[in-house]
């Protein structure tokens, strides 16, 4: 079935931020130019830039025109958050978590890890222990260190992601079996292997990091 109109000029415009190389942030052309350019009237571009603006590829900002969106996994939130209800899709998504985590753990603990990297990531573990109001906000923040440090920005942005949508399917697997001590502790155990530079060690680590959810889904490995 050939694609509808709008489908193509997204696909169009989508290569021309690509051909144009435009950076986040990066106004489109107008729609006059747009529309001359593309030899395409106002409704199928505005169905386009729409279809676009839902995909987080592009924003449109009333009264000053289309941009380029920021580079973000957000678009992937509201469809993983609803594939979440499952704790089959949610047992599918803590192993996702792991492999892309160990690997990079893995590859941080070979390459070396600079002070200031551990100084954060145990800044997040000591918040955790003190069990504060922004304990969740720490382990998040813990893991997205730990992939910016590996020097992967994509599994960054990932991981904020699966950890949004996994926030908001957690209720359906029961409350936390741990206290904010053994919180730490796990956490803890990652950053000792890191510096032990073993990346046996610290994928074991990460793996045991799981373990508590796993418990709460049955999936105990």
């Amino acid at each position: 079935m050939r694609p509808s109109r709008s489908a193509e000029l997204a696909d169009a415009i989508v290569e021309l931020i690509t051909d144009q190389d435009l950076a986040p942030g990066a106004p489109l052309p107008t729609e006059a130019r747009l529309t001359a350019e593309l030899q395409t009237s106002r409704g199928p571009l505005r169905e386009a830039i729409k279809a676009l603006q839902a995909q987080g590829i592009v924003e449109v900002r009333h009264g000053y025109g289309t941009f380029v969106a920021p580079a973000s996994a957000e678009a992937l939130l509201p469809w993983l958050t609803f594939r979440a209800r499952s704790t089959d899709t949610l047992a599918d998504l803590l192993d996702l978590r792991e492999v892309l985590e160990a690997g990079l753990t893995r590859r941080l603990a070979s390459s070396g890890v600079a002070t200031v990297t551990v100084d954060a990531l145990r800044a997040c573990v000591a918040t955790m222990a003190a069990g504060a109001h922004d304990s969740a906000d720490a382990d998040c923040r813990f893991h997205e260190i730990l992939c910016e440090a590996a020097g992967n920005n994509l599994a960054k942005d990932l991981i904020g992601v699966f950890w949004r949508a996994y926030a908001t399917a957690e209720p359906s697997i029961g409350v936390r079996s741990e206290d904010a001590s053994a919180l730490a502790e796990r956490h803890e155990r990652i950053v000792d292997a890191v510096l032990t530079g073993d990346s046996d060690a610290v994928e074991e680590a990460v793996r045991r990091h799981f373990d508590e959810v796993r418990d709460r889904l049955g999936r105990r490995a």
